[in-house]
């Protein structure tokens, strides 16, 4: 039976960045047996305005949801900065790039930028901000930097937010299996690994009897 996992994540969702040490540790339970893919979700791209202070306490409230479940640190600061516009197409654009430069440095990007924004402050309007973080993963900055500004990159990025539409994904993080003819949800939301693991186990295990 050939399967595979896609989770559909965007950097920017603060559940995605709890979920990660989750499902870092679903990935080395089925690297043998099952391949994953990433797709990136969309949060709120093509976002424009800046956040006004009903969404600034909105993400807060999630943000220390967030924390108190996961345990991973948060950096308020950036909620406080006046101007600072929510669009998570330019941290997507930076995980496609580094999967188009390298695919086995996909989802450690993606932990990277996640890491950048919700522990470090960092703002992911700013296309300088991902160019170190391409050093760290052992991509070309300079190839690194083409590739992010390039059309075919913007693109493929819209592509991925369709893809995820496509698959029915309403919210972030999700993941699924996918059988070819047909895809099942796994999880949706923060997850602990365990509770992932016995999931896939159990879907794998229902198409099998199939």
């Amino acid at each position: 039976m050939d399967a595979a996992l896609v989770y559909v994540g965007d950097p920017m969702c603060s559940w995605c960045y709890g979920f990660g040490p989750q499902l870092a540790r679903v990935r080395v339970r089925f690297q043998d047996r099952l391949p994953m893919r990433l797709v990136l979700g969309g949060l709120r791209p093509y976002t424009i305005g800046p956040m006004d202070a009903r969404m600034r306490e909105f993400l807060r409230h999630h943000w220390q949801e967030v924390q108190a479940r996961s345990g991973r640190p948060f950096d308020y600061a950036r909620l406080d900065q006046e101007g600072f516009v929510y669009d998570t197409e330019p941290a997507c654009r930076a995980v496609v790039t580094a999967r188009e430069l390298a695919p086995d440095t996909a989802f450690d990007f993606f932990d990277a930028v996640q890491r950048a924004f919700y522990a470090q402050g960092a703002d992911t309007g700013r296309a300088q901000i991902y160019t170190p973080l391409a050093v760290a993963a052992g991509l070309d900055p300079d190839r690194f930097d083409r590739t992010y500004t390039a059309p075919a990159t913007r693109a493929a990025t819209a592509a991925d937010f369709d893809e995820a539409r496509r698959l029915g994904v309403t919210g972030f993080p999700t993941l699924l299996l996918d059988f070819g003819a047909r895809t099942q949800t796994v999880c949706t939301g923060f997850t602990p690994a365990q509770s992932v693991v016995d999931a896939i186990e159990a879907c794998i295990g229902g198409a099998a009897a199939r």
